[in-house]
């Protein structure tokens, strides 16, 4: 027994160094499986981290697009009430139909069996216009009070239209953005954001906080103040094109679309652009005062850390270059299409709408530009021809002026009302809004 342990401490003592090396290997091995184990494991959980994150985010901005349709929508009732109060069209319609019957009635007798007058938009203001001879000054100022006004509208519509989408889009993926941070926090314990307050009843994971809803409240100042600096600047920019233009002239199509260009163009000459903070928030404490005093909220409402850093990210995105562009791209775009709604006022193009009808080829050198007219052809024959090139070189038609107003006056309706609203779907899909609202929703703002 004793021989038996003898050679093994001795072949211990001979193998020390060996023993040694392989001890430390396998422990080595031991270690090194482990450690692989456990960054498998944590390259799966960050893997189904990044997955969930991914789906998640795309999912939930989907549904905040979604919500930003419609709460435009609903907003846009509130607001297109308050337009058409203000900027009152169809009571100066009215105005002129009883100065005209006023008059009517001092003149002709009246008929029991008369038919009644047309009570049709389209039809009263053409009547009238027609009609009278500006014998009166009274007259003559309503059909300019109604020519700036029906274009004064309509523009209202429209860049009340872009603002309210901007507005709404930046509220909401603001908000969006916060409480998807706040969702990663609490899945996977990461400490994305400095706790600067208690987790309370109303958390984020509740629906909307009371930040968040005053944050939303804040809507109220456009609807019921900013819109009007906007009507303010249109006008005056309506009054400048327009001013001069007499309510007798005849006007094209292309005319028109230059005449609502040049309306953007001293609209945005006055500097809109950088008022749109002005235009969307209270800024001074007189302002704010009349928002708090409106919304029955006190001052202490508006001192939160979260409330005041909302605040403040909105503020950088209505100052950011980014936000001017898309503003300009989404006025052209929804000016466009007021613009063709109102082609149909126009008649058709011409039939003739290739040369080869009117005998000409115009591939071919200035030698031989008439090719299918016969020379044994009368001259009458060429003389007919060249007549019906004149009326079909003959310049795009023109409309007056004063008939065009009611139709602007009708597609403002539809602007405001018509469901499904081309205008709302125009702004809700395009690419540049859906860029700005998917860069709010996914950065990472510090204050």
């Amino acid at each position: 027994m004793l021989s038996i342990v003898k050679k093994t401490s001795n072949f211990l003592k001979r193998n020390r160094n060996t023993i040694l090396v392989l001890s430390g290997t396998v422990g080595g091995l031991v270690y090194s499986v482990g450690y692989l184990k456990d960054m498998l494991v944590k390259m799966q959980e960050s893997m189904e981290h990044d997955s969930w994150s991914k789906t998640n985010i795309s999912e939930r901005f989907e549904r905040n697009l979604r919500d930003c349709k419609y709460t435009i929508q609903s907003l846009s009732s509130e607001l297109n009430q308050k337009i058409l109060s203000e900027i009152d069209v169809e009571s100066l319609i009215e105005e002129l139909k009883t100065i005209s019957k006023t008059k009517k009635d001092q003149t002709i007798p009246q008929s029991s069996d008369s038919p009644n007058p047309s009570t049709g938009l389209e039809e009263s203001i053409s009547s009238e216009f027609s009609n009278q001879t500006f014998n009166t000054r009274s007259k003559l100022e309503v059909w300019e009070d109604i020519k700036i006004k029906s274009f004064t509208r309509a523009m209202v519509v429209a860049y009340s239209q872009v603002l309210l989408s901007v507005l709404v889009h930046c509220q909401l993926n603001i908000i969006g953005q916060q409480t998807y941070n706040d969702s990663i926090t609490r899945k996977y314990d990461l400490s994305l954001y400095e706790q600067t307050e208690p987790q309370t009843p109303n958390s984020p994971s509740l629906g909307f906080n009371s930040d968040d809803q005053n944050f939303l409240i804040l809507s109220w100042w456009f609807l019921n103040k900013g819109w009007k600096i906007v009507a303010q600047i249109v006008q005056q920019s309506v009054f400048d094109v327009l001013g001069r233009t007499p309510l007798k002239a005849k006007i094209s199509y292309s005319k028109l679309g230059s005449i609502i260009a040049e309306i953007n163009d001293s609209v945005l000459s006055k500097d809109i652009t950088t008022s749109i903070s002005d235009i969307l928030l209270p800024r001074s404490i007189t302002e704010y005062d009349d928002f708090l005093e409106a919304n029955d909220l006190s001052i202490e409402f508006i001192t939160t850390p979260k409330f005041q850093s909302m605040v403040a990210q909105f503020m950088d995105i209505l100052e950011s270059e980014a936000l001017e562009k898309v503003f300009t791209i989404e006025l052209a775009k929804i000016t466009s299409v007021f613009v063709n709604s109102l082609r149909d006022i126009y008649p058709p193009p011409n039939p003739l709408n290739s040369s080869q009808q009117l005998g000409y080829n115009f591939n071919h050198s200035n030698e031989n530009i008439i090719t299918n007219v016969d020379a044994s052809k009368s001259i009458s024959d060429v003389e007919s021809a060249v007549k019906e090139f004149e009326n079909y070189a003959e310049p795009e038609p023109k409309v007056g002026l004063v008939k065009i107003l009611p139709r602007i006056a009708k597609e403002t309706q539809l602007m405001l009302f018509d469901l499904p609203n081309p205008y709302l779907e125009s702004l809700c899909s395009s690419r540049e809004m859906q860029a700005l609202s998917a860069s709010i929703y996914t950065a990472v703002y510090k204050d």
